[in-house]
């Protein structure tokens, strides 16, 4: 709703929390806590300043409103809130030995800072909040009290380490400022000497960021928001994972549907205001519409819809209303990070002595490996996008997966958030005799499920390359799913129009083997070779958090006498309940190759899915060769590089020898081409494209 309104800075049109706009609006800070005081309502919070243990999240709407206007009633009531706050730590700490608030030191820090910018700190306060962020530093426990200082990139150390280190900088007269200064250098090279935080996923990942964002503000270390391996390894995912349409597509463990948004806002605007990099500012303001647009049921969950929203209060406290958004490189990448490796006990007690632990026992190495490879048509909210697994480390080890694809606002997978392990929108194996070698023992007899920690698979990226009309990788993993098995996924991904997805398994032992690719949803109609899909609403804990934008998604493989498509319900999954495969059943030997092909085609749910399928066809599909029509467009999957003639129902005759082609046919005329890893082109026995060495060829008309 757009209204006319006396805002808390002047006379504007504001949109006032959710809207039913299509249109987006310029986010500045006034926009930010005009959504956070329609949503959390700071004015609570001067009603009842006692929040316990919450006290300085909850007081985070109130700081939003206090920093923008100098309003006292809401800096007294932050300064109640953080006293009521102090009284429950002195009784936690009484009671149980230790407290587990991380984030509280950061947050009361925001506080503080604003208080006494405000001139609500006497020097009794100033006494107080002395005492107060002490016994937070020295009572911090990890898991349980009384269980020593940890190490790691993960939030509970990170924790620990950022609390000490804050009351070290703020009070270096105390008697274990100097211990605690050395244990946070110790602990904050836990991330710092890789430029990377090791978790792959988009829940607990925010959880240590935002803590050590919070830190480097605090402390002044601009190199975390300007360092180039940083920027390499952190912010680009941070950018590049964002859809089109603003949302962020979870994997992972995660909080559901455009999990952690709030985070990734105040992220981005730290950054955007430390770099001075308008690409920031566009991708919070993006994020920042979607969530206005689309996230009504947030309020269903509410520890969901707070954390969010608090987050967005801290950013309009910290952003930067003079950096001018610059909308970000809009090409299809491939995005990199450390490795991350999960140690045993015995591994941590070698290689961390004295410490309480090794939090989550997860560490990495200096070895930098495919994270996950980003393919856009571009940064229009309706543009198509897509986000493939490509990390064979840490949680959930689903590597070539699908994790995200949306078109026209919406989206058309939903991960569940997985701890451990997921098997969602790639090739399931399942061994059928029992006797297969699995993780490298010949008859495994257990449960083949990949244990946690998991690093006998290797991914690499064999070919990528992105172009105006499409963009192509071929990723390799061995030892698939822990089976002796060699893995290939191709994808040539047709920008804003759909998406070829070729899959190659090849066998180094005998078992019988189920095999096919997966693709999860929530509704499906379907045939013997195709299922059309749509989601309609994303769940977290039970609870509806957001709806869906109806467009429908058709999954057409390519139709085998061999193969059949099953599609059952999995009760055990929250969102994308529906689970197809098109599977082929057999014995394997050492040597054995299979390829399955299918196209993922979005389009309106009012065209029928049978008449889009029947203009999709497979003119020839083995493993030298694959030609596929889909009504006037082409595809050619040629991995071996023979000269090959298409079709004559072309309008030219067409010869080549590319390894990969695209051909759009329109008005009867052959106007656009994409040769990769071609030496010629030829039409109409004309060499459009002539080279020694293979080349990649572009045309548009």
């Amino acid at each position: 709703m757009i209204l006319w309104i006396l805002t808390l800075s002047s006379l504007a049109p504001i949109a006032l929390g959710f809207t039913t706009s299509n249109e987006d609006i310029v986010v500045t800070r006034n926009v930010y806590v005009d959504f956070v005081t329609q949503e959390l309502n700071p004015e609570s919070l001067v009603g009842n300043p006692n929040r316990g243990q919450y006290g300085p999240r909850h007081s985070l709407p109130a700081l939003a409103v206090y920093a923008l206007t100098g309003d006292k009633k809401y800096g007294e009531a932050i300064k109640s809130s953080l006293r009521f706050y102090d009284q429950w730590l002195q009784e936690e700490i009484k009671t149980q030995g230790a407290h587990f608030s991380w984030e509280g030191p950061y947050l009361c820090g925001f506080h503080i800072q604003e208080l006494r910018k405000g001139g609500l700190v006497t020097e009794g306060d100033e006494k107080w909040i002395r005492e107060m962020f002490i016994r937070l530093a020295d009572n911090l426990s990890a898991w349980k009290p009384g269980d020593g200082l940890w190490r790691g990139s993960q939030h509970r150390s990170q924790g620990q380490a950022i609390a000490r280190g804050l009351a070290a900088m703020w009070y270096p007269d105390c008697p274990k400022s100097q211990d605690w200064n050395e244990y946070f250098k110790v602990v904050w090279n836990d991330w710092w000497q890789y430029k990377d935080v090791g978790i792959n996923d988009t829940g607990y990942f925010f959880g240590s960021f935002i803590r050590i964002l919070c830190a480097a503000e605090l402390m002044g270390k601009e190199e975390v928001f300007t360092d180039p391996d940083v920027q390499k390894f952190i912010w680009d995912r941070i950018i590049h994972e964002v859809t089109p349409a603003g949302a962020v597509t979870p994997y992972g463990a995660h909080g559901g549907w455009n999990s952690e948004v709030g985070s990734r806002i105040l992220a981005l605007e730290l950054a955007a205001k430390h770099t001075n990099d308008g690409r920031y500012r566009w991708v919070a303001q993006r994020l920042m519409n979607y969530l206005m647009k689309n996230g009504r049921k947030l309020h269903n969950q509410h520890h969901i819809h707070a954390t969010n929203i608090e987050m967005i209060a801290l950013a309009s406290v910290l952003c930067d209303d003079s950096i001018q958004p610059i909308e970000p490189d809009s090409s299809s990448k491939v995005l990199y990070r450390k490795e991350v490796l999960r140690l045993t006990n015995e591994q941590v007690e070698q290689k961390y002595p004295g410490y309480g632990g090794l939090d989550c026992n997860m560490d990495m190495s200096q070895k930098i490996m495919p994270h996950k490879v980003i393919m856009r048509g571009g940064w229009n909210p309706d543009d198509l996008y897509m986000m493939i697994e490509a990390f064979p480390r840490h949680d959930p080890l689903n590597p070539t997966a699908i994790l995200g694809l949306m078109s026209n606002r919406s989206a058309m997978t939903m991960m569940e958030s997985e701890k451990f392990i997921s098997r969602e929108n790639a090739v399931r194996i399942e061994d059928l005799s029992g006797n297969a070698n699995y993780l490298g023992k010949d008859n495994y007899q257990g449960n083949k499920q990949l244990p946690i920690g998991y690093d006998g698979m290797e991914v690499s990226v064999k070919e990528f390359s992105d172009h105006k009309l499409a963009s192509h990788v071929i990723l390799n993993v061995t030892n698939y799913m822990g089976y002796k098995a060699e893995h290939e996924r191709e994808v040539l991904f047709i920008k804003n129009r759909f998406v070829f997805v070729r899959d190659k398994t090849t066998f180094d032992d005998s078992f019988k083997c189920r095999i096919g690719p997966v693709w999860n949803s929530q509704y499906a109609n379907y045939d013997t070779n195709w299922v059309n899909t749509y989601l309609n609403t994303f769940y977290f804990q039970g609870t509806e958090i957001y709806d869906n934008p109806r467009y429908d998604l058709l999954v057409y493989h390519s139709p085998k006498s061999d193969r059949k498509l099953v599609v059952e319900q999995r009760s055990e999954l929250e969102n994308a309940r529906l689970s197809t495969q098109y599977l082929w059943e057999g014995n394997v030997t050492p040597g054995f190759s299979i390829e399955f092909n299918h196209i993922l085609v979005p389009h309106d749910p009012r065209q029928p899915a049978n008449e889009l399928a029947s203009a999709i066809k497979f003119i020839k599909d083995d493993s030298n060769l694959v030609i596929l029509k889909v009504h006037n467009e082409w595809v050619v999957i040629n991995p071996n590089g023979e000269e090959y003639l298409l079709p004559n129902d072309l309008p030219n005759k067409i010869t080549t020898d590319a390894k990969v082609l695209y051909i759009a046919v329109k008005d009867g005329k052959t106007n656009d081409i994409l040769a990769l890893g071609a030496k010629f082109f030829r039409m109409d026995d004309n060499d459009i494209f002539k080279s020694k060495e293979r080349k990649d060829f572009e045309q548009i008309k």
